[in-house]
């Protein structure tokens, strides 16, 4: 800010002397978290906790909240493109839709468990939505995070992005940008991944001691 200051003052010729001497002050990250599988198994077996009660809108809240994990978890979508999912989008066992930040096409496959959980939850749907018609984003994240309190394992609906992503990372080099739609492989590695995870799966030096 003070660089940019002196630099239009500069320019502007208020002042005589060139901006110089001023160093930039590097952010420092802390390292990126995210769930490990068996976090997520237990996430997904404490939803059944909550089945049974009803939203305003008469979805059933285990349902709904098991529903958004397996979903977020394996298309790695935003928030607001997993609440936006509709009928149209669900084609078998792939989702297909377009990036509504970077409106980049993605297609990604889902398992038995996740076409279940979106088959249940459009049976009740009144407009088509798989997850938007139940519940407010307030609300939504709300009892999220009742969910994860309830788990123990901390962090938030975010988390379950960045975990997809550096699973997939672990499985094969490259996946885990290819998995989030990024464009760039720089911003996987810098906010994305889970290097504590991925260094089981990173290759290493032969000893030589």
């Amino acid at each position: 800010m003070l660089l940019s200051v002196w630099r239009f003052a500069y320019e502007s010729g208020l002042i005589d002397t060139a901006p110089r001497g001023i160093m930039r002050v590097k952010a420092r990250r802390s390292p990126t978290k995210a769930w490990t599988v068996p976090d997520l198994k237990r996430l997904v077996e404490a939803t059944k906790a909550f089945d049974g009660r009803r939203l305003r809108t008469s979805a059933d809240l285990g349902l709904f909240l098991r529903c958004w994990v397996l979903i977020c978890y394996e298309t790695g979508s935003r928030f607001g493109d997993c609440m936006a999912f509709a009928r149209e989008h669900l084609d078998g066992d792939t989702l297909a839709w377009s990036q509504s930040k970077t409106g980049d096409p993605l297609c990604r496959p889902l398992t038995p468990a996740c076409v279940a959980a979106i088959n249940a939850m459009l049976k009740h749907s009144p407009n088509g939505l798989i997850l938007g018609w139940a519940c407010g984003k307030r609300m939504a994240l709300r009892h999220m995070r009742q969910l994860i309190d309830s788990v123990g394992i901390g962090g938030t609906s975010k988390y379950l992005r960045r975990s997809g992503a550096t699973h997939c990372e672990m499985a094969q080099a490259g996946a885990g940008r290819l998995h989030l739609g990024h464009r760039s492989p720089a911003l996987f590695e810098a906010a994305y991944c889970d290097w504590s995870q991925l260094r089981t799966k990173t290759p290493r030096t032969p000893e030589i001691t």
